[in-house]
C-alpha cells in the first residue's frame, strides 16, 4: 500500500484528497434540494400554528387545535371564524411547495429530522388537512327536510370557497387517489353516525358539493 501511494505523483495527491473530502461531506450531509428548502420555509412560517413550540421548558400545542375544537363544539360562523382564517393563511403558505416535491417527500424529508425529530416534518400538515376535511364534513350537515344542493348547514359561499381550496390543495400534494380514500372514509363515518342510506348522507354534506373548476 505504501508503495502504491509512493507511486502517485505528489502534484495530484492534493486534488485527490480534496475530492475525497468533498465526497465524504456530500455523503454525510447531502446538499439540500429545492423541496428541502421549501419544506423548511413552510415549517418556519407555520411553526406555532401547525407544529407548536417549546418555551422555557413548557411545550405549547399547535395553535390550530384550540380553534378547531371551538369550531367543532359550537358549530357556528363566529366559533369557526378563526379556524377558517387559519386555513386561508396556511394554504397560501403551502402553495409555495411545488407539486413535484410530493413525489420526493419520503426521500428528501429524511434530511430534515432536525426540524421535528421525526421522519416527515410535513406529517403535521397532512394531519391538519385531514382533520379539517373531517370538520367540514361534520359542520356542513343539512338537517332540513328538503335537501337542496348548495345548502350545507350555515356555510356561506366564502366558506365553500375555503373548503374547495383545502380540497384542491390536498389533491395537489397527496394525489386524487389519496383524496378519494379520505372522502370515502368521511362519508362512511357520516352514514354510521346519522344512520342514513349512503345517498342521503352524501347529499346532506359538503362532500357532495361540486367545486367550481377555477378552484379545482
Amino acid at each position: 500500500m505504501d508503495q502504491f501511494f509512493a507511486s502517485i505523483p505528489k502534484v495530484i495527491i492534493g486534488p485527490i484528497v480534496v475530492a475525497l473530502v468533498i465526497l465524504y461531506f456530500v455523503y454525510d450531509d447531502p446538499p439540500k434540494t429545492v423541496c428541502d428548502l421549501q419544506f423548511e420555509i413552510f415549517q418556519k412560517e407555520n411553526l406555532n400554528y401547525l407544529y407548536g413550540h417549546t418555551k422555557r421548558a413548557v411545550k405549547h400545542s399547535p395553535k390550530y387545535q384550540k380553534e378547531l375544537t371551538l369550531c367543532q363544539e359550537q358549530n357556528s360562523p363566529g366559533a369557526c371564524f378563526d379556524w377558517m382564517e387559519g386555513i386561508k393563511k396556511t394554504l397560501l403558505s403551502s402553495r409555495n411547495i411545488p407539486s413535484e416535491c410530493s413525489a420526493e417527500r419520503m426521500s428528501s424529508l429524511r434530511k430534515l429530522k432536525q426540524w421535528t425529530g421525526g421522519a416527515d416534518p410535513m406529517a403535521p400538515f397532512k394531519q391538519w388537512m385531514t382533520i379539517s376535511m373531517y370538520t367540514f364534513s361534520q359542520i356542513s350537515w343539512n338537517e332540513g327536510p328538503n335537501v337542496r344542493r348548495g345548502i350545507y348547514g350555515w356555510l356561506d359561499q366564502e366558506d365553500l370557497i375555503i373548503y374547495c381550496r383545502l380540497k384542491s390543495e390536498y389533491i395537489r400534494l397527496y394525489g386524487q387517489e389519496a383524496y378519494v380514500q379520505l372522502q370515502n372514509s368521511l362519508h362512511a363515518q357520516l352514514i354510521k353516525l346519522k344512520k342514513l342510506p349512503a345517498k342521503d348522507a352524501w347529499e346532506r354534506t359538503v362532500l357532495s358539493y361540486s367545486c367550481p373548476r377555477s378552484l379545482q
